[in-house]
């Protein structure tokens, strides 16, 4: 295996190609036939696993689950938003 080396300037520059190409490619995907794991709902609300957990128990949101794994679609999170929107 080859190492290369490369500088600071050049890391981030690359690092900012890669956040580029990242948005070029969310914006290209239809959210509205995406599904979400457990762990892209979390970061999706910026709330941990267990505040989660919480939310399901609660049947606050709706989920699918296949053996250990859980899904949302877009359309549960939607209405769990609406559910829980306050007007102001």
């Amino acid at each position: 295996m080859d190492y290369k080396l490369i500088t600071e300037r050049e890391y981030e520059q690359m690092m900012q190609k890669l956040t580029e190409i990242e948005s070029v490619v969310k914006d290209k995907m239809d959210p509205l036939k995406k599904i979400f794991t457990n762990e892209d709902f979390c970061s999706l609300m910026g709330i941990s696993k267990r505040t989660c957990q919480h939310w399901r128990d609660q049947k606050w949101i709706e989920f699918s689950q296949v053996s250990n794994k859980i899904f949302y679609t877009w359309d549960q999170i939607e209405a769990f938003l609406e559910k829980h929107k306050v007007d102001v």
